[in-house]
């Protein structure tokens, strides 16, 4: 999702238990995100909210959002892989939950990347460095953040070959049963 002018939230928290296929949630400069799954009025939150089969998440150019989520709800995203948050300046937690998740790579800065296994513990240690997940002008373009989001996507195509028995993050089965090392390829601008 790009540049949604009056957009608010993206799921409620109903609707966000329902999307077990997945894979790719990228939203980039929407002006008014608050939050991607709000709770609707009286609607009850469940105790855990699980994106089964998402790899990737990217958050950028959201000037507004505070958080993933505000209600007190747990998240078990346990094939995500990689992540982009970046230029959401208000964001000081990620969700008010807990988070399970494997440990990620995060996109740092160009073709520099952390590991990190709480999404929560990297945004507060985003805020403590006095960094926050600061408007950067250099990311600011959004072809640039774009293609970013693109090439960091490609890394690790979501097909249904990636080798889950590995410890080797960057270790896929091509579907012929061959295992190939794919690398971090650099990041171009």
């Amino acid at each position: 999702i790009q540049k949604c002018g009056l957009l608010r939230n993206l799921f409620s928290s109903s609707m966000a238990r329902t999307l077990e296929q997945l894979r790719m949630l990228t939203i980039t400069s929407c002006t008014f995100v608050e939050e991607i799954v709000a709770k609707e009025g009286n609607e009850e939150v469940t105790d855990e909210i699980v994106f089964p089969r998402l790899k990737f998440l990217a958050l950028a150019n959201l000037p507004n959002l505070t958080s993933f989520c505000s209600a007190h709800c747990a998240f078990n995203m346990p094939s995500l892989r990689k992540a982009l948050l970046q230029n959401c300046p208000k964001m000081k937690t990620f969700t008010s939950g807990q988070v399970s998740m494997p440990k990620i790579k995060i996109h740092e800065d160009k073709d520099q990347w952390l590991w990190m296994e709480d999404l929560n513990e990297y945004v507060q240690q985003q805020v403590l460095q006095g960094k926050g997940l600061r408007m950067d002008n250099d990311i600011k373009d959004d072809y640039y953040l774009f293609n970013t989001c693109i090439a960091i996507f490609k890394q690790h195509p979501l097909d249904d070959y990636y080798d889950k028995d590995t410890d080797d993050d960057d270790t896929f089965d091509d579907g012929n049963g061959n295992n190939n090392d794919s690398g971090d390829s650099q990041l171009q601008h």
